[in-house]
C-alpha cells in the first residue's frame, strides 16, 4: 500500500504542472488581443497592411 503514495504524488504534480502551462499558453493571445485592441505602441493598427507599416513578416 505504501508504493501507491508515490505515484499519487506523481500524478497530482504532473496535473498541476500541466495547469499552469495551458493557462501561461492561454493567456498570451489574450493578452496580445487586448493590448492590440488598447492601441498599444508595441503594434499595428488592427486590419492594416505589412506595407503600410514598414513591418515585413
Amino acid at each position: 500500500m505504501g508504493s501507491v503514495r508515490p505515484h499519487g504524488r506523481l500524478l497530482e504534480r504532473t496535473l498541476q504542472n500541466w495547469q499552469s502551462e495551458f493557462l501561461a499558453i492561454a493567456f498570451m493571445p489574450i493578452l496580445s488581443i487586448h493590448l492590440r485592441r488598447r492601441g498599444s505602441p508595441e503594434s499595428k493598427p488592427v486590419g492594416s497592411t505589412h506595407t503600410s507599416t514598414g513591418v515585413e513578416g
